[in-house]
């Protein structure tokens, strides 16, 4: 079981440097927007990159959190 739980951890890790590069995407065409002028669609996009980042972290904190109760059953 011990094996399959550090399968988890590195997929864990994979997955938040993913969609944490996934994320940035938006928030770096936020800031050319917001430096071109465009106020309200950069906002959007970088409300955006927020959002994805909340959701992306959430979702790793709950696994990991869900893998600690896995490791204390063993």
């Amino acid at each position: 079981m011990s094996d399959d739980l550090g399968i988890l951890r590195g997929a864990i890790s994979r997955f938040r440097t993913g969609g944490i590069a996934i994320a940035a995407l938006p928030l770096v065409l936020g800031f050319a927007l917001l430096l071109a002028g465009e106020r309200v669609p950069a906002l959007v996009a970088i409300m955006v990159a927020v959002i994805l980042l909340f959701l992306i972290l959430w979702a790793t904190h709950c696994v990991e959190e869900a893998i600690g109760k896995m490791r204390k059953s063993d």
